[in-house]
Protein backbone atom coordinates (compact mmCIF):
# COMPACT_ATOMS: atom_id res chain seq x y z
CA UNK A 1 0.00 0.00 0.00
CA UNK A 2 1.11 3.34 -1.14
CA UNK A 3 0.72 7.25 -0.16
CA UNK A 4 -1.85 8.56 -2.28
CA UNK A 5 -0.32 10.05 -6.03
CA UNK A 6 1.44 13.50 -4.98
CA UNK A 7 -0.67 15.90 -7.07
CA UNK A 8 0.22 19.49 -6.47
CA UNK A 9 -1.96 22.28 -5.78
CA UNK A 10 -3.05 24.93 -8.00
CA UNK A 11 -2.65 28.41 -6.94
CA UNK A 12 -6.93 28.67 -7.10
CA UNK A 13 -6.91 25.50 -5.14
CA UNK A 14 -4.90 27.01 -2.69
CA UNK A 15 -6.59 30.34 -2.85
CA UNK A 16 -9.66 28.51 -1.82
CA UNK A 17 -8.12 26.69 0.82
CA UNK A 18 -6.21 29.44 2.60
CA UNK A 19 -9.69 31.85 2.52
CA UNK A 20 -11.62 28.68 3.65
CA UNK A 21 -9.36 27.41 6.27
CA UNK A 22 -8.67 31.76 7.66
CA UNK A 23 -12.53 31.97 8.12
CA UNK A 24 -11.93 28.64 10.39
CA UNK A 25 -9.09 30.07 12.21
CA UNK A 26 -9.83 34.28 12.48
CA UNK A 27 -10.65 34.95 16.29
CA UNK A 28 -10.30 38.94 16.72
CA UNK A 29 -8.43 39.13 20.30
CA UNK A 30 -5.83 37.12 18.82
CA UNK A 31 -5.56 37.22 15.37
CA UNK A 32 -3.75 39.67 13.53
CA UNK A 33 -4.99 42.69 10.89
CA UNK A 34 -3.90 40.81 7.51
CA UNK A 35 -4.11 37.79 6.43
CA UNK A 36 -1.46 36.13 4.04
CA UNK A 37 -0.75 32.75 1.77
CA UNK A 38 3.16 32.95 0.17
CA UNK A 39 3.64 31.63 -3.15
CA UNK A 40 4.70 27.32 -3.40
CA UNK A 41 7.46 26.55 -1.85
CA UNK A 42 8.33 30.17 0.09
CA UNK A 43 7.76 29.13 3.93
CA UNK A 44 7.66 31.99 6.76
CA UNK A 45 10.77 31.69 9.12
CA UNK A 46 11.38 33.76 12.02
CA UNK A 47 14.37 35.02 13.89
CA UNK A 48 17.60 34.26 12.12
CA UNK A 49 15.50 32.41 9.44
CA UNK A 50 17.69 29.38 9.30
CA UNK A 51 15.76 26.51 10.88
CA UNK A 52 18.98 23.86 9.64
CA UNK A 53 21.21 22.55 12.63
CA UNK A 54 24.60 23.43 11.09
CA UNK A 55 23.62 24.41 7.35
CA UNK A 56 23.44 20.83 5.93
CA UNK A 57 22.17 17.19 5.76
CA UNK A 58 22.53 14.47 3.10
CA UNK A 59 20.25 13.42 0.61
CA UNK A 60 20.55 10.32 -1.85
CA UNK A 61 24.34 9.78 0.21
CA UNK A 62 25.24 12.95 -1.07
CA UNK A 63 25.91 16.67 1.26
CA UNK A 64 23.93 19.45 0.30
CA UNK A 65 23.67 22.61 2.18
CA UNK A 66 20.41 24.51 3.04
CA UNK A 67 18.35 26.70 5.92
CA UNK A 68 15.83 23.79 7.07
CA UNK A 69 12.37 23.92 6.71
CA UNK A 70 9.32 24.40 8.00
CA UNK A 71 5.63 24.56 7.51
CA UNK A 72 1.99 26.78 8.52
CA UNK A 73 0.40 27.49 5.04
CA UNK A 74 -2.28 25.41 3.60
CA UNK A 75 0.13 24.30 0.32
CA UNK A 76 -0.42 20.48 0.02
CA UNK A 77 2.89 19.47 1.03
CA UNK A 78 1.83 21.49 4.38
CA UNK A 79 -1.95 19.55 4.99
CA UNK A 80 -1.95 16.20 3.52
CA UNK A 81 -2.31 14.12 6.05
CA UNK A 82 -3.05 10.41 6.59
CA UNK A 83 -5.86 9.23 8.67
CA UNK A 84 -5.42 5.46 9.77
CA UNK A 85 -8.18 3.46 12.03
CA UNK A 86 -6.45 0.28 12.65
CA UNK A 87 -9.00 -2.49 15.32
CA UNK A 88 -8.75 -6.03 14.80
CA UNK A 89 -13.42 -7.37 14.98
CA UNK A 90 -13.77 -2.83 15.55
CA UNK A 91 -12.20 -1.51 12.69
CA UNK A 92 -12.91 -2.73 8.93
CA UNK A 93 -9.49 -4.26 7.18
CA UNK A 94 -7.81 -2.97 4.09
CA UNK A 95 -10.31 -0.28 3.75
CA UNK A 96 -9.64 3.00 1.99
CA UNK A 97 -11.74 6.12 1.39
CA UNK A 98 -11.13 8.74 -0.86
CA UNK A 99 -13.76 11.48 0.71
CA UNK A 100 -12.17 14.54 2.27
CA UNK A 101 -11.64 14.38 6.03
CA UNK A 102 -10.07 16.56 9.29
CA UNK A 103 -8.60 16.39 12.04
CA UNK A 104 -12.31 17.83 13.77
CA UNK A 105 -13.47 14.35 12.90
CA UNK A 106 -11.40 11.96 15.13
CA UNK A 107 -13.57 13.59 18.33
CA UNK A 108 -16.45 12.75 16.83
CA UNK A 109 -15.85 10.37 15.68
CA UNK A 110 -14.42 8.21 19.45
CA UNK A 111 -17.75 9.56 21.13
CA UNK A 112 -19.76 8.02 18.80
CA UNK A 113 -17.61 4.64 19.52
CA UNK A 114 -18.01 5.43 23.66
CA UNK A 115 -21.42 6.51 23.70
CA UNK A 116 -19.73 9.75 24.91
CA UNK A 117 -21.60 13.25 24.94
CA UNK A 118 -18.95 15.12 22.77
CA UNK A 119 -17.37 18.25 23.89
CA UNK A 120 -19.45 21.27 23.15
CA UNK A 121 -17.05 22.55 20.41
CA UNK A 122 -16.87 19.56 18.60
CA UNK A 123 -19.27 21.11 16.22
CA UNK A 124 -18.01 21.16 12.43
CA UNK A 125 -16.54 16.95 11.98
CA UNK A 126 -18.42 13.83 11.60
CA UNK A 127 -18.23 10.80 12.71
CA UNK A 128 -16.38 8.22 10.51
CA UNK A 129 -18.92 5.49 11.17
CA UNK A 130 -17.69 3.77 7.67
CA UNK A 131 -14.66 2.73 9.17
CA UNK A 132 -16.08 0.45 11.84
CA UNK A 133 -17.69 -2.73 11.96
CA UNK A 134 -21.49 -2.96 12.86
CA UNK A 135 -22.43 -3.56 16.18
CA UNK A 136 -18.64 -4.25 17.43
CA UNK A 137 -18.17 -3.79 21.07
CA UNK A 138 -17.14 -0.27 22.66
CA UNK A 139 -13.38 -0.13 22.90
CA UNK A 140 -11.80 -0.39 25.91
CA UNK A 141 -9.06 2.09 25.56
CA UNK A 142 -8.38 4.47 22.36
CA UNK A 143 -4.97 5.41 21.40
CA UNK A 144 -4.15 8.10 19.53
CA UNK A 145 -1.06 8.04 17.49
CA UNK A 146 0.68 11.40 16.16
CA UNK A 147 3.59 11.35 13.77
CA UNK A 148 4.18 15.43 14.15
CA UNK A 149 4.87 16.71 10.46
CA UNK A 150 4.40 13.48 9.64
CA UNK A 151 2.05 13.99 6.66
CA UNK A 152 2.19 12.54 3.16
CA UNK A 153 5.55 14.31 2.13
CA UNK A 154 7.39 12.37 4.64
CA UNK A 155 5.94 8.85 3.17
CA UNK A 156 6.48 9.66 -0.29
CA UNK A 157 9.87 10.99 0.47
CA UNK A 158 10.82 7.43 1.90
CA UNK A 159 8.91 4.72 0.50
CA UNK A 160 10.37 2.12 2.35
CA UNK A 161 10.78 3.29 5.69
CA UNK A 162 7.61 2.38 6.97
CA UNK A 163 6.68 -1.24 7.27
CA UNK A 164 5.15 -1.50 10.06
CA UNK A 165 2.74 1.36 9.13
CA UNK A 166 2.06 0.08 5.85
CA UNK A 167 0.77 -3.52 7.35
CA UNK A 168 -1.27 -1.61 9.15
CA UNK A 169 -2.65 0.29 6.75
CA UNK A 170 -3.57 -3.03 5.19
CA UNK A 171 -5.50 -4.25 8.06
CA UNK A 172 -7.03 -1.49 8.67
CA UNK A 173 -9.15 1.99 7.48
CA UNK A 174 -7.26 4.52 6.27
CA UNK A 175 -8.40 8.09 4.88
CA UNK A 176 -6.03 9.04 2.18
CA UNK A 177 -7.43 12.63 1.79
CA UNK A 178 -7.70 13.84 5.68
CA UNK A 179 -5.81 17.25 5.27
CA UNK A 180 -5.68 19.90 7.85
CA UNK A 181 -8.30 22.41 7.69
CA UNK A 182 -6.83 25.63 9.89
CA UNK A 183 -4.81 27.91 9.96
CA UNK A 184 -1.25 27.87 11.21
CA UNK A 185 -0.59 24.33 10.42
CA UNK A 186 1.43 23.95 13.64
CA UNK A 187 2.17 21.66 16.51
CA UNK A 188 0.05 23.42 18.65
CA UNK A 189 -2.83 24.11 16.59
CA UNK A 190 -2.90 20.73 15.28
CA UNK A 191 -3.06 18.61 18.19
CA UNK A 192 -5.63 20.74 20.01
CA UNK A 193 -7.97 20.05 16.99
CA UNK A 194 -7.20 16.31 17.59
CA UNK A 195 -8.02 16.32 21.18
CA UNK A 196 -11.29 18.99 20.95
CA UNK A 197 -12.47 18.81 17.74
CA UNK A 198 -12.46 22.68 17.20
CA UNK A 199 -11.20 25.10 15.65
CA UNK A 200 -8.89 27.81 16.19
CA UNK A 201 -11.51 30.69 16.13
CA UNK A 202 -13.17 28.35 19.11
CA UNK A 203 -10.21 27.01 21.01
CA UNK A 204 -8.22 29.99 20.62
CA UNK A 205 -4.61 28.71 19.82
CA UNK A 206 -4.10 30.58 16.36
CA UNK A 207 -0.66 29.23 16.00
CA UNK A 208 2.46 27.96 17.84
CA UNK A 209 2.85 31.61 19.41
CA UNK A 210 0.10 34.59 18.93
CA UNK A 211 0.06 37.90 20.16
CA UNK A 212 -2.47 38.72 23.21
CA UNK A 213 -4.31 41.76 22.63
CA UNK A 214 -6.01 41.75 25.74
CA UNK A 215 -2.56 41.78 27.49
CA UNK A 216 -0.50 43.13 24.82
CA UNK A 217 2.08 40.56 24.65
CA UNK A 218 2.97 37.86 22.83
CA UNK A 219 2.27 34.34 24.15
CA UNK A 220 2.44 30.71 23.09
CA UNK A 221 -0.56 28.37 24.22
CA UNK A 222 0.91 27.23 26.98
CA UNK A 223 1.19 31.29 28.67
CA UNK A 224 3.88 32.10 31.42
CA UNK A 225 3.51 28.53 33.56
CA UNK A 226 2.76 25.88 31.01
CA UNK A 227 -0.71 25.43 31.43
CA UNK A 228 -3.39 25.11 29.31
CA UNK A 229 -5.13 28.19 30.23
CA UNK A 230 -5.26 30.07 27.06
CA UNK A 231 -7.19 26.99 25.51
CA UNK A 232 -10.97 27.63 25.22
CA UNK A 233 -12.21 24.59 24.04
CA UNK A 234 -13.00 21.38 26.49
CA UNK A 235 -11.38 18.33 25.47
CA UNK A 236 -13.12 15.13 24.23
CA UNK A 237 -10.97 14.07 27.38
CA UNK A 238 -11.71 17.03 29.81
CA UNK A 239 -16.24 15.78 28.54
CA UNK A 240 -15.14 12.72 29.18
CA UNK A 241 -13.71 12.78 32.48
CA UNK A 242 -16.66 14.59 33.44
CA UNK A 243 -19.01 12.80 32.58
CA UNK A 244 -18.14 9.78 33.86
CA UNK A 245 -17.10 11.04 37.58
CA UNK A 246 -13.09 10.76 36.34
CA UNK A 247 -12.76 7.53 36.17
CA UNK A 248 -11.01 6.84 33.12
CA UNK A 249 -7.57 7.07 32.28
CA UNK A 250 -6.32 9.81 30.61
CA UNK A 251 -3.17 9.79 29.71
CA UNK A 252 -0.91 12.02 27.27
CA UNK A 253 2.68 12.44 26.43
CA UNK A 254 5.22 13.67 23.74
CA UNK A 255 8.36 15.12 24.52
CA UNK A 256 7.02 18.53 23.73
CA UNK A 257 4.62 20.04 26.35
CA UNK A 258 2.58 22.02 23.94
CA UNK A 259 1.86 18.46 21.93
CA UNK A 260 0.92 16.76 25.03
CA UNK A 261 -1.24 19.14 26.59
CA UNK A 262 -3.12 19.90 23.77
CA UNK A 263 -4.33 16.54 23.15
CA UNK A 264 -5.00 15.94 26.37
CA UNK A 265 -6.80 19.19 27.09
CA UNK A 266 -7.21 21.50 30.80
CA UNK A 267 -6.61 18.11 33.51
CA UNK A 268 -7.31 19.77 37.04
CA UNK A 269 -8.30 23.06 35.59
CA UNK A 270 -11.31 22.04 34.22
CA UNK A 271 -14.09 22.36 37.07
CA UNK A 272 -14.75 19.21 38.28
CA UNK A 273 -11.87 17.15 36.37
CA UNK A 274 -8.57 15.49 37.96
CA UNK A 275 -5.39 15.37 37.74
CA UNK A 276 -4.78 13.41 34.12
CA UNK A 277 -0.93 11.78 33.21
CA UNK A 278 0.43 14.22 31.19
CA UNK A 279 4.08 14.72 31.30
CA UNK A 280 6.64 15.75 28.62
CA UNK A 281 10.63 15.96 28.09
CA UNK A 282 12.61 18.17 30.10
CA UNK A 283 15.26 19.06 27.88
CA UNK A 284 17.50 21.06 30.86
CA UNK A 285 17.30 17.18 32.68
CA UNK A 286 17.00 15.40 30.10
CA UNK A 287 14.26 13.12 32.05
CA UNK A 288 10.57 13.92 32.32
CA UNK A 289 7.97 16.50 33.53
CA UNK A 290 4.64 18.43 34.07
CA UNK A 291 2.83 20.73 35.59
CA UNK A 292 1.49 19.90 38.72
CA UNK A 293 -0.98 22.36 39.61
CA UNK A 294 -2.90 20.16 36.39
CA UNK A 295 -1.31 17.10 35.85
CA UNK A 296 0.66 14.30 37.35
CA UNK A 297 3.80 12.87 36.14
CA UNK A 298 4.07 8.59 37.79
CA UNK A 299 6.32 8.41 40.01
CA UNK A 300 7.72 5.37 38.48
CA UNK A 301 8.84 7.45 35.48
CA UNK A 302 11.01 9.88 37.16
CA UNK A 303 14.09 8.14 36.89
CA UNK A 304 14.37 8.13 32.87
CA UNK A 305 17.12 9.78 31.43
CA UNK A 306 17.10 10.19 27.75
CA UNK A 307 21.13 10.27 27.75
CA UNK A 308 21.66 6.39 27.13
CA UNK A 309 19.38 6.28 24.56
CA UNK A 310 21.63 9.12 22.76
CA UNK A 311 24.84 7.72 23.62
CA UNK A 312 23.74 4.42 21.08
CA UNK A 313 23.44 6.94 18.10
CA UNK A 314 26.49 8.63 18.06
CA UNK A 315 29.23 7.26 16.06
CA UNK A 316 33.29 7.24 17.80
CA UNK A 317 33.55 10.56 17.50
CA UNK A 318 30.60 11.83 19.29
CA UNK A 319 28.76 12.85 16.35
CA UNK A 320 25.21 11.23 14.19
CA UNK A 321 25.36 12.00 10.51
CA UNK A 322 28.66 14.04 10.85
CA UNK A 323 26.45 16.10 12.79
CA UNK A 324 27.81 17.19 16.88
CA UNK A 325 24.64 16.04 18.33
CA UNK A 326 25.64 15.28 21.96
CA UNK A 327 23.43 17.86 23.72
CA UNK A 328 19.99 17.34 25.40
CA UNK A 329 18.17 19.44 23.09
CA UNK A 330 19.45 17.92 19.78
CA UNK A 331 18.71 14.26 20.86
CA UNK A 332 15.16 15.35 19.88
CA UNK A 333 16.09 15.23 16.23
CA UNK A 334 17.73 11.64 16.10
CA UNK A 335 16.20 8.52 16.77
CA UNK A 336 17.71 8.38 20.22
CA UNK A 337 14.90 10.18 21.52
CA UNK A 338 12.08 7.99 19.59
CA UNK A 339 13.46 5.50 21.37
CA UNK A 340 13.67 7.15 24.52
CA UNK A 341 9.90 8.19 23.99
CA UNK A 342 8.25 5.04 23.61
CA UNK A 343 10.15 3.35 26.04
CA UNK A 344 8.86 6.10 28.56
CA UNK A 345 5.40 5.58 26.99
CA UNK A 346 5.45 1.60 26.85
CA UNK A 347 6.67 1.58 30.98
CA UNK A 348 3.23 3.85 31.32
CA UNK A 349 1.24 1.21 29.57
CA UNK A 350 2.39 -1.64 31.88
CA UNK A 351 2.03 -0.09 35.03
CA UNK A 352 -1.32 2.03 34.61
CA UNK A 353 -4.92 -0.36 34.34
CA UNK A 354 -5.57 0.60 30.83
CA UNK A 355 -8.64 -1.33 29.21
CA UNK A 356 -8.87 -2.80 32.70
CA UNK A 357 -12.95 -1.94 33.06
CA UNK A 358 -15.82 -0.76 31.02
CA UNK A 359 -14.71 2.92 30.50
CA UNK A 360 -13.25 3.53 27.79
CA UNK A 361 -9.73 4.77 28.36
CA UNK A 362 -7.92 8.25 26.36
CA UNK A 363 -4.13 7.53 25.55
CA UNK A 364 -2.35 9.97 23.64
CA UNK A 365 1.44 9.18 22.43
CA UNK A 366 3.05 12.08 19.63
CA UNK A 367 6.02 11.07 18.31
CA UNK A 368 7.92 14.09 17.40
CA UNK A 369 11.44 13.42 16.49
CA UNK A 370 10.12 13.80 12.67
CA UNK A 371 9.01 17.23 12.89
CA UNK A 372 12.37 18.42 14.75
CA UNK A 373 14.72 16.16 12.10
CA UNK A 374 12.43 17.99 9.37
CA UNK A 375 13.35 21.62 10.83
CA UNK A 376 16.77 21.00 11.36
CA UNK A 377 17.29 18.66 8.20
CA UNK A 378 14.53 18.76 5.35
CA UNK A 379 12.20 15.51 5.64
CA UNK A 380 13.62 14.26 2.21
CA UNK A 381 17.21 14.07 3.91
CA UNK A 382 18.81 10.68 4.70
CA UNK A 383 18.83 12.06 8.64
CA UNK A 384 14.89 12.34 8.67
CA UNK A 385 14.69 9.32 6.64
CA UNK A 386 16.06 7.23 9.49
CA UNK A 387 14.22 9.23 12.61
CA UNK A 388 10.95 8.01 10.15
CA UNK A 389 12.24 3.91 9.80
CA UNK A 390 12.75 4.28 13.82
CA UNK A 391 9.16 5.59 14.40
CA UNK A 392 8.05 3.00 12.10
CA UNK A 393 9.88 -0.33 14.34
CA UNK A 394 8.79 1.59 17.53
CA UNK A 395 5.16 1.39 15.92
CA UNK A 396 4.99 -2.35 15.53
CA UNK A 397 6.32 -2.53 19.30
CA UNK A 398 3.55 0.17 20.51
CA UNK A 399 0.77 -1.40 19.11
CA UNK A 400 1.68 -5.20 19.94
CA UNK A 401 2.03 -3.82 23.65
CA UNK A 402 -1.36 -2.26 23.25
CA UNK A 403 -3.38 -5.12 21.84
CA UNK A 404 -1.66 -7.47 24.86
CA UNK A 405 -2.50 -4.78 27.67
CA UNK A 406 -6.39 -4.01 26.45
CA UNK A 407 -6.80 -7.66 24.51
CA UNK A 408 -6.97 -8.00 20.56
CA UNK A 409 -10.19 -6.90 19.33
CA UNK A 410 -11.15 -4.49 22.37
CA UNK A 411 -8.85 -1.34 21.68
CA UNK A 412 -8.77 1.04 18.95
CA UNK A 413 -5.33 2.76 17.29
CA UNK A 414 -5.54 6.13 15.29
CA UNK A 415 -2.45 6.93 13.30
CA UNK A 416 -1.85 10.78 12.01
CA UNK A 417 -0.44 13.67 11.95
CA UNK A 418 -0.41 17.20 13.18
CA UNK A 419 0.72 18.70 10.04
CA UNK A 420 3.24 18.20 6.97
CA UNK A 421 5.88 20.43 6.05
CA UNK A 422 7.20 22.24 3.26
CA UNK A 423 10.38 20.90 1.35
CA UNK A 424 14.09 22.29 1.52
CA UNK A 425 14.01 25.51 -0.77
CA UNK A 426 17.72 23.89 -1.87
CA UNK A 427 15.68 21.20 -3.51
CA UNK A 428 12.34 22.74 -4.37
CA UNK A 429 14.09 25.19 -6.00
CA UNK A 430 12.31 28.22 -3.80
CA UNK A 431 12.89 30.17 -0.89
CA UNK A 432 12.77 31.30 2.55
CA UNK A 433 10.99 34.46 3.84
CA UNK A 434 12.68 35.52 6.35
CA UNK A 435 10.19 37.22 9.00
CA UNK A 436 12.56 39.77 10.71
CA UNK A 437 14.11 41.54 7.64
CA UNK A 438 10.59 41.36 5.67
CA UNK A 439 8.83 42.83 8.76
CA UNK A 440 11.74 45.36 9.04
CA UNK A 441 11.57 46.18 4.94
CA UNK A 442 7.72 46.85 5.02
CA UNK A 443 7.84 49.30 8.22
CA UNK A 444 10.72 50.99 6.52
CA UNK A 445 8.68 51.32 2.88
CA UNK A 446 5.49 52.22 4.56
CA UNK A 447 5.68 53.44 8.10
CA UNK A 448 7.10 57.31 7.54
CA UNK A 449 6.65 58.38 11.16
CA UNK A 450 9.98 57.98 13.41
CA UNK A 451 7.84 58.09 16.59
CA UNK A 452 8.74 55.00 17.62
CA UNK A 453 5.64 53.30 16.80
CA UNK A 454 5.92 50.28 14.77
CA UNK A 455 2.96 49.80 12.02
CA UNK A 456 4.02 46.23 11.37
CA UNK A 457 4.06 45.33 14.72
CA UNK A 458 4.54 40.94 14.77
CA UNK A 459 4.37 38.13 12.37
CA UNK A 460 2.98 34.69 11.97
CA UNK A 461 3.24 32.27 9.30
CA UNK A 462 -0.22 33.61 7.79
CA UNK A 463 -0.87 37.22 9.13
CA UNK A 464 0.69 40.40 10.06
CA UNK A 465 -0.31 42.20 13.02
CA UNK A 466 -1.04 46.41 12.48
CA UNK A 467 -1.08 48.86 14.38
CA UNK A 468 -4.46 50.85 12.87
CA UNK A 469 -3.60 53.83 14.54
CA UNK A 470 -0.26 54.04 13.05
CA UNK A 471 -1.91 52.84 9.75
CA UNK A 472 -4.36 55.92 9.80
CA UNK A 473 -1.29 58.19 10.89
CA UNK A 474 0.73 57.11 7.67
CA UNK A 475 -2.96 58.60 5.87
CA UNK A 476 -2.95 54.98 4.76
CA UNK A 477 -5.63 52.81 4.54
CA UNK A 478 -6.29 48.95 5.00
CA UNK A 479 -7.27 48.64 1.37
CA UNK A 480 -3.78 50.38 0.11
CA UNK A 481 -2.13 47.74 2.35
CA UNK A 482 -3.60 44.44 0.91
CA UNK A 483 -2.45 45.94 -2.22
CA UNK A 484 0.75 47.01 -1.66
CA UNK A 485 1.59 43.24 0.05
CA UNK A 486 0.03 41.99 -3.23
CA UNK A 487 2.63 44.10 -5.15
CA UNK A 488 5.62 43.55 -2.71
CA UNK A 489 8.41 41.48 -4.67
CA UNK A 490 11.28 39.91 -3.35
CA UNK A 491 14.29 40.22 -5.34
CA UNK A 492 12.29 40.88 -8.11
CA UNK A 493 9.82 38.38 -7.57
CA UNK A 494 6.14 38.90 -6.07
CA UNK A 495 5.97 36.44 -2.98
CA UNK A 496 2.71 36.75 -1.90
CA UNK A 497 -0.01 34.40 -3.41
CA UNK A 498 -3.29 36.47 -1.78
CA UNK A 499 -3.83 39.31 1.41
CA UNK A 500 -6.89 39.89 3.19
CA UNK A 501 -8.13 42.27 5.55
CA UNK A 502 -9.97 41.40 8.89
CA UNK A 503 -12.93 43.01 7.06
CA UNK A 504 -13.48 40.17 4.37
CA UNK A 505 -12.16 37.13 6.69
CA UNK A 506 -14.96 38.50 8.81
CA UNK A 507 -17.30 38.22 5.53
CA UNK A 508 -15.77 34.56 4.65
CA UNK A 509 -16.66 33.47 8.31
CA UNK A 510 -20.26 35.13 7.59
CA UNK A 511 -20.70 32.91 4.13
CA UNK A 512 -19.47 29.93 5.89
CA UNK A 513 -22.31 30.44 8.80
CA UNK A 514 -19.17 30.36 11.49
CA UNK A 515 -21.01 33.56 12.50
CA UNK A 516 -24.41 35.14 11.90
Amino acid sequence: MLPPPAKADSEAQAQANFRRAIAFSYLPDRSGQLFFLTRRFNPVMFVSGDYSYDGFSHHGGKRITHSGSTHGAVWDYDVEIPLLFYGPGLVHAGRQFDRPVTQQDLVPTYANLMGAVPPRDALHGQALKEAFVPGAPVPKAILTLVFDQGGWQYYRAHPKAWPNIRKLMQQGSLYTKARVGHLDAETSVGHIAIGTGAYPYQHGIISNNFFLAPLGQRYSLLGPDRSPVFINSPSLADAWDLQRGNAPIIASYAYADRAAIGMAGHGSLYVGGDKDLVFWYDRKTGGLTTNEKYYQLPEYLKNNQVQPYLAKVLDASGKWFGHDMNNLEAVNDTPAQVAFDTDVFLQMLEREPIGADDTTDLVYLTLKSTDACGHAFGYESDECRTVLEAQDAQVAKIVAAFDKKVGKGKGLVALTADHGGSPLTTLSGGRVIKAEPLRAELNKRFDKLDNGVELFYDMLASQFYVDAAEMRRNGLSWEQLRQALLDYELNGEKIFLDVLTRREVVELQMQQGIIP
